[in-house]
């Protein structure tokens, strides 16, 4: 090897040092570097699953309270399908099973946040119920707090309101949790179809008529309770 030849090695052997004491200087830096962003990365990922679980769980919620309306309201109308026959029998019933109130928590709770994956029809719908229920458990409580001296007639008016106002309900849940208008029977058919007897549901259309000729039909305004009566 001539001294030009060997010059020249002894150039590339001290870049080649140079180039890995560089290398060596920035590798625990790139190292860190490259292990914080995989780092971040994963756990954006993490918490991105963890957020879509959590509201997909705050939905789900959300659509529970609202089957739990829809049992709820069933359950409702059957009881005041009772009471209906009773009132047309011009008697009052000595005991009953209606909800003293109706509430949605969860709904109330976690909605506001996810409303946006609701429909258009579904966020119309939910503020209908939400402002339905405000109506319906006062007439829940003027029902419930009737005084002995309220003439039948009374109940019947309260109770008429409050069919009309579950029946609605009951139709708005199942609007929602079908994420579409549905077409539903005749009011009537609709409560047959609820196991309501004939009997309960021609009660009814009797208070209904009733009320519509000012009580002219059963004159449930002359009756009161038997402890009414007995003052």
């Amino acid at each position: 090897m001539d001294i030009e030849s060997f010059a020249q090695c002894l150039q590339f052997i001290d870049l080649n040092s140079t180039a890995k004491s560089s290398l060596d200087k920035y590798l625990p830096i790139i190292t860190t570097l490259l292990g914080t962003g995989v780092g971040f990365g994963l756990n954006q990922i993490v918490t991105l699953r963890k957020e879509g679980k959590t509201k997909s769980n705050k939905v789900d919620c959300c659509y529970e309270d609202i089957h739990e309306l829809q049992d709820i309201c069933k359950h409702m109308l059957r009881e005041l399908s009772e009471i209906s026959e009773h009132l047309e029998r011009k008697s009052r019933p000595s005991g009953h099973n209606l909800h003293s109130s109706i509430s949605l928590p969860l709904l109330e709770k976690y909605y506001p946040e996810i409303s946006h994956t609701f429909t258009v029809n579904q966020r119309y719908w939910v503020k209908v119920i939400t402002r339905k229920l405000g109506e319906v458990n006062e007439g829940i409580d003027s029902l419930l707090a009737m005084r002995d001296e309220k003439s039948l007639y009374r109940v019947s008016i309260d109770v008429i309101n409050l069919q009309a106002s579950f029946l609605e309900l009951l139709k708005l849940s199942l609007w929602v949790l079908a994420g579409e208008q549905l077409e539903f029977s005749e009011e009537y058919e609709m409560l047959s179809e609820l196991d309501i007897s004939e009997n309960r549901i021609k009660a009814l259309k009797r208070l209904k008529e009733n009320a519509e000729k000012d009580d002219s039909v059963l004159g449930l305004s002359a009756y009161k309770s038997a402890a009414a009566g007995a003052k």
